[in-house]
């Protein structure tokens, strides 16, 4: 079973925290990548995004 990341998406504009999720994925990258693959179908801007395995 894939680890489970804690994935943090901050606003574009000011850095503060717009969505936090935890997700199952193999890496870091794969874990934000399957959180902003979310917020780009729903057209939400974001900026910096980080992943913390838990």
């Amino acid at each position: 079973m894939p680890p489970i990341y804690e994935v943090t998406v901050f606003s574009e504009k000011d850095d503060r925290e717009i969505y936090h999720e935890k997700v199952m994925a193999v890496d870091e990258d794969t874990a934000i990548d399957q959180v902003t693959d979310e917020m780009d179908k729903k057209g939400v801007p974001y900026g910096m995004r980080m992943a913390e395995e838990i």
